[in-house]
């Protein structure tokens, strides 16, 4: 008898203390903000260091307004073009940071018979680019025969856009 009224009390005390209240989750929602603001500053950050803002400019060519961004690139290792045959413009059509999803869109543009190679950045981010030149007014042209082609991607803004890699 003693052992079942100890059993009794001790489930009308754990289902008494159980329940949810509207403070309970006003304090759970509160520490969930507070979470989220407090890694926001490390959202900017990659690996605890913080980005380095890209040097964005807007080439205004007759009726076309293009984006050039400016930023160092390497080429991705299996990537499909060599760092020495990168000229100082690229024209970039997809940014990924997962090196497989950069590959895996280059070989559908290479199977839809669009010339395509990888670059990446130290951050890491990985570049799509169908094409690299010299001189700005040929990647120019280069950008505007890209958007009266037929590809098997859809391209969204800001892409396609120019990227100049410095010192080349």
């Amino acid at each position: 008898m003693k052992h079942l009224i100890f059993t009794i009390l001790a489930l009308a005390l754990t289902l008494s203390a159980c329940h949810t209240t509207v403070e309970n989750y006003r304090q759970s929602y509160d520490r969930a903000i507070a979470h989220r603001d407090s890694t926001s500053a490390e959202a900017s950050a990659i690996y605890g260091a913080d980005r380095r803002p890209l040097d964005v400019q807007t080439i205004i060519d007759g009726t076309d307004t293009i984006e050039l961004r400016v930023q160092r690139v390497a080429a991705a290792p299996n990537g499909g073009i060599a760092l020495d045959s990168v000229c100082a413009y690229c024209v970039v059509v997809a940014q990924f940071k997962q090196e497989f999803t950069a590959k895996s869109l280059r070989q559908r543009l290479l199977d839809a018979g669009q010339n395509a190679f990888v670059l990446q950045t130290a951050e890491p981010f990985y570049y799509v680019a169908t094409s690299t030149h010299s001189e700005a007014a040929d990647a120019i042209a280069a950008i505007r025969a890209l958007r009266s082609k037929s590809l098997p991607i859809t391209i969204r803004k800001p892409f396609p856009y120019l990227l100049r890699i410095p010192g080349r």
